[in-house]
């Protein structure tokens, strides 16, 4: 999803001067102009499988943790399976569909002229992240129901779930805000929410990035922190040899 929001979908809308040299490739139906617009797409359907199934993946260590192991080697190519095959669920009649580019902020971006008029892209990817966003709720309830009901009550695992947790769910809710808009208010200003829709992406794509850096204080430290550490290991071996010598 990064990959082509960097190097597809934001330069050729943002960058009038590579219109008239890329548009040209993508003036004409062809497997380029379907594939720029069917995979971002299906990626984005994609993080909301992973979403739920991480999810579930949760749930299971939380109230299943000896056989949790033997679980999850059972099913994970199942997982995998359904990881790679239901986002075709959202994306099906983009393969049968037109797609087209359009301009856009001096440049130029991607849509589609449904084939089958029922089924409506938008539709499919606001069900698919609600789904995502109910079972994220259900699952962070029931796994703090669990930590709390333990003997020896995990505040810091409580407190990293909630944040962790309300962070994505709050990506998934801004996401979807918008897909609801396209789906069912057209009579908005259509340029200025698909322009708005990308942060909206751009944080669901961040916000596990930061919430892993933000719980995990020896990442942070060697992101952040990774200048200082060298530093200092530098002026322990000098110490250390010049000990030596002595």
């Amino acid at each position: 999803m990064l990959f082509f929001d960097t190097f597809v979908n934001r330069p050729t809308m943002y960058i009038p001067q590579l219109c008239p040299i890329l548009s040209p490739f993508f003036a004409d139906p062809s497997i380029l102009l379907k594939s720029s617009y069917i995979i971002p797409n299906y990626l984005r359907a994609m993080k909301c499988a992973t979403q739920i199934l991480m999810s579930i993946n949760r749930i299971s260590c939380v109230i299943s943790p000896i056989s949790y192991d033997s679980i999850w080697k059972k099913y994970l190519k199942l997982s995998i399976i359904i990881t790679i095959v239901s986002p075709t669920l959202v994306t099906w009649n983009l393969f049968l569909s037109r797609v087209y580019i359009f301009p856009l902020f001096g440049g130029f971006s991607f849509t589609y002229l449904r084939y089958i008029q029922w089924a409506s892209l938008s539709q499919f990817q606001f069900i698919f992240i609600s789904l995502a966003i109910i079972i994220t709720i259900i699952s962070t309830i029931i796994t703090l129901v669990y930590l709390i009901m333990l003997p020896m009550r995990l505040k810091s695992a409580e407190r990293t779930l909630c944040f962790a947790n309300l962070t994505i769910s709050m990506a998934f809710v801004i996401v979807a805000g918008f897909q609801s808009f396209f789906a069912f208010f057209p009579l908005f200003h259509q340029d200025t929410l698909y322009f708005l829709q990308f942060f909206g992406y751009d944080f669901l794509n961040l916000s596990s990035p930061i919430v892993i850096i933000v719980i995990n204080p020896q990442l942070r430290e060697h992101i952040f922190k990774k200048q200082n550490v060298i530093r200092d290991s530098v002026i322990v071996r000098v110490s250390d040899t010049h000990h030596s010598v002595v």
